[in-house]
């Protein structure tokens, strides 16, 4: 059974609101910050934040749509650039290494189910 309901769709595949939803409810989240295209930026100055890798993730997508890691300086340049072509927002997130994906359902704000998937 499929249940979708706005609010859930737009936390869910809205990922600036997502993040900032989770940081007011002090649900731990890696370390980030977001990216505007008018700001000036300094790959280098996020690299020091966030060390290396980062990832990169535009505001609407799902199923890891948008989302891009960078290991190095000009890659991390040239990620930002392709998606400034799609979003004026990005997300800079420190990278955590896992063998797995995690999915965790929730029904009426109680967790429903929990999925750890090994990735390939």
């Amino acid at each position: 059974m499929v249940i979708d309901d706005t609010k859930s769709i737009t936390c869910c595949t809205n990922k600036v609101y997502l993040h900032n939803l989770m940081i007011k409810n002090k649900i731990p989240t890696p370390e980030g910050k977001l990216i505007f295209k008018d700001e000036s930026f300094s790959p280098q100055k996020l690299i020091d934040e966030l060390g290396l890798p980062i990832v990169l993730k535009i505001p609407d997508g799902s199923f890891s749509k948008g989302v891009k890691k960078a290991n190095s300086a000009d890659e991390l340049q040239q990620i930002f650039n392709d998606m400034f072509e799609q979003s004026s927002i990005i997300i800079a997130q420190k990278y955590y290494y896992t063998d797995f994906d995690w999915r965790i359902g929730i029904l009426n704000n109680k967790q429903k189910y929990f999925i750890r998937s090994k990735y390939k």
